[in-house]
């Protein structure tokens, strides 16, 4: 069932993060929030131009700019490569994971994503879910450490409350948006926000890669064999009976396998720039040296 509305909780304003943000970066939340294709697990596609199109006086410079404040300010997480957005909180404060049904729908959504990064935050965000009540309680709860598990084999089992261990990324805003500029990993690792990629080795643990990584052949592509989800970590991968978590697992692994494989569509970095972006007196534009979208968006 499509959303006819968006919930806007009154503590936002009590909190000094989203006070702090100039009337283009809060009119971005809230538009972002409200629009009708955000799906239930809290990500809708990346469209620059149409939602300049939105607000008098905005461009496509404007919405980039705004964009890019919230993605320093962690209010959301965005992958230019698969042109993603996540919305980091949305399925806490919709509380429609309460409820069976539409569960079992933000469960599939979240297991849609492309992005290893966003798939990485919702697997966190997944595990900060107030403990469910009622008669189905414990089988809800089942299907979100698989849902977790598929998402990043990495992450670990959900403590009593709903949180996370470890809890890889910190709540900077009162429940809004979490992100990082460039999409999935944070331009300091003292941001406190998580390396939001796949592993580079098939056991879950060991340094982490991203697909960006791979293009910019700054890694290695992912391991030889697919990981295996934690239950099953370390058998032999023959005496594995069918497992759901698994079977994802693999297909995740052989999309990345085919995605490394691909040759680069994009020219190398031309070093005076930050991945591809630049700061204008306007704000944050698209290099015009190593970026194929400036071209476009001129």
């Amino acid at each position: 069932m499509a959303r006819s509305y968006a919930a806007l909780y009154h503590r936002i304003w009590a909190d000094p993060t989203w006070r702090a943000l100039d009337v283009d970066a809060q009119h971005l939340y809230l538009l972002l929030i409200s629009q009708d294709n955000l799906n239930l697990a809290g990500v809708l596609p990346l469209q620059v131009r149409k939602w300049s199109k939105c607000v008098h006086g905005w461009d496509e410079m404007v919405v980039a700019d705004a964009l890019h404040r919230l993605r320093g300010d962690h209010f959301v997480v965005v992958d230019d490569d698969t042109e993603e957005v996540l919305v980091r909180t949305f399925v806490r404060n919709s509380g429609a994971y309460k409820t069976p049904g539409m569960l079992t729908s933000i469960l599939k959504f979240a297991e849609s994503v492309q992005s290893f990064g966003l798939r990485r935050v919702l697997a966190v965000e997944l595990g900060k879910l107030e403990p469910l009540e009622g008669k189905t309680a414990a089988k809800g709860s089942a299907a979100i450490e698989v849902t977790r598990s598929i998402l990043d084999p990495s992450s670990g089992p959900t403590k009593p409350g709903g949180e996370p261990i470890p809890d890889g990324i910190g709540d900077g805003i009162g429940d809004a948006f979490v992100g990082t500029h460039r999409g999935c990993l944070p331009q300091n690792p003292s941001d406190g926000i998580a390396d939001t990629s796949i592993t580079s080795t098939g056991t879950g643990t060991g340094p982490l890669v991203s697909l960006a990584d791979y293009r910019e052949g700054k890694s290695t592509p992912p391991p030889d064999e697919p990981p295996l989800c934690a239950k099953h970590e370390g058998w032999d991968r023959d005496a594995i009976p069918g497992c759901r978590a698994c079977q994802r697992l693999r297909e995740n692994w052989e999309m990345a396998r085919a995605e490394a494989a691909k040759p680069n569509p994009l020219p190398p970095l031309c070093g005076e720039c930050d991945n591809r972006w630049i700061e204008t007196e306007r704000g944050m534009a698209r290099c015009p040296n190593c970026n194929p979208a400036a071209e476009r968006s001129a």
